[in-house]
């Protein structure tokens, strides 16, 4: 199933929430396949999409300013999604 299908909540997002939102969800599928004994090559084609939905959604923002903010609230939500085991 397409990942956006999969998330109707994510229509009234801005652009750069749901690319956000698209990579941390592709991370965590990684993460998971990862833990599950899955080889490096099965997961390189999420891992190279999910760092690029995350380096849309920078450019998305549009605002160079709030790029460190942004940046650390970003990788607060990675983060406790990974420990959480919750992809969002």
């Amino acid at each position: 199933m397409d990942l956006l299908q999969a998330h109707p909540e994510w229509d009234a997002l801005p652009v750069a929430d749901v690319l956000a939102n698209a990579g941390q969800s592709l991370l965590h599928g990684v993460l998971a396949r990862s833990g599950a004994g899955a080889g490096d090559r099965t997961n390189a084609v999420d891992l190279l999409a999910a760092d690029a939905c995350v380096t849309w959604a920078f450019e998305a923002a549009g605002d160079p300013d709030s790029v460190p903010e942004r940046a650390q609230a970003m990788m607060s939500r990675i983060s406790m999604s990974v420990v959480s085991g919750h992809p969002l």
